[in-house]
């Protein structure tokens, strides 16, 4: 990301941000043309719109449609360097910051912005998508959705740009296996064949430029007995990946998630059937 430049705007001066009375900080210059609008970071909430599905339609900078919300502080930076705030819904007296929206730019890839997007929407979740976005006027649409979900299915870690080069993790669940190497061959489901919720990390994918590299198995302890009854082939899935772990492997390649799920596919499913 490039150095913002200092400024002082009512505030304690930090290096490219503003330290508001409130304890938030305020953007000054980090952000490209694509996402100011007069002079001023895109308020937050519209981008709230790219994790309800608007990756097929624009988003109208100037109207983001926040009749309903009610921002429980100034926008500013959080300690991860993502911009936002929380906030409530109006007449709902039960939580009124419980929501949160924030987005972070990354810098510049294929000579488009690059925004992760993190938020709940209220509920449960805590959604996260990577993208690229273009700007026609006032109008912002998404170009490339590089990744996206809910923490342990397919939340993002450590998004960055290195060289050129757009790099990111990704959380998997045990079904991600199957989906990621696309050997998902029987068509089993996600939840009641496979393990596939926010609570279930099995593995931390690396990914370059969009594209998988390898992936690291994480799933200890616990998690490794969880589901083995409600679940019907994650039983089966956890003894091979106990077998790996055992063997001492620590990560696998394209080539060795294939072999995995492969192993998984015969053993756990035809040889069953």
């Amino acid at each position: 990301m490039r150095v913002p430049a200092l400024a002082v705007i009512g505030g304690l001066v930090v290096f490219g941000k503003i330290m508001l009375a409130d304890g938030a900080v305020a953007a000054t210059t980090d952000f490209p043309p694509e996402l100011l609008v007069d002079g001023k970071p895109l308020e937050p909430y519209c981008m709230n719109q790219f994790l309800l599905g608007a990756s097929l339609q624009m988003v109208d900078m100037r109207d983001c449609d926040m009749k309903d919300i009610e921002p429980s502080q100034e926008a500013g930076f959080n300690k991860d360097d993502e911009y936002g705030y929380e906030y409530g819904y109006k007449g709902d007296d039960w939580s009124p910051s419980k929501s949160f929206i924030y987005y972070q730019y990354l810098g510049m890839y294929d000579g488009l912005p690059v925004v992760m997007v993190k938020g709940t929407g209220g509920a449960n979740g805590q959604m996260v998508v990577l993208m690229t976005l273009q700007r026609e006027g006032d109008k912002l649409k998404m170009v490339e959705e590089f990744a996206g979900g809910d923490r342990c299915s397919g939340g993002i870690v450590d998004p960055r740009i290195e060289e050129g080069k757009l790099k990111f993790d990704r959380l998997m669940t045990p079904y991600d296996f199957l989906i990621v190497s696309e050997n998902n061959i029987h068509e089993i489901d996600a939840y009641d064949d496979l393990e596939a919720s926010f609570v279930s990390c099995f593995g931390k994918a690396s990914y370059e430029n969009g594209l998988f590299k390898e992936i690291k198995l994480t799933a200890k302890g616990k998690h490794l007995n969880t589901y083995t009854e409600e679940v019907t082939y994650q039983n089966c899935f956890n003894r091979i990946y106990k077998e790996y772990l055992h063997q001492g492997v620590q990560a696998l390649n394209h080539e060795g998630l294939k072999a995995f799920t492969q192993t998984f596919n015969k053993l756990c499913i035809e040889q069953k059937n």
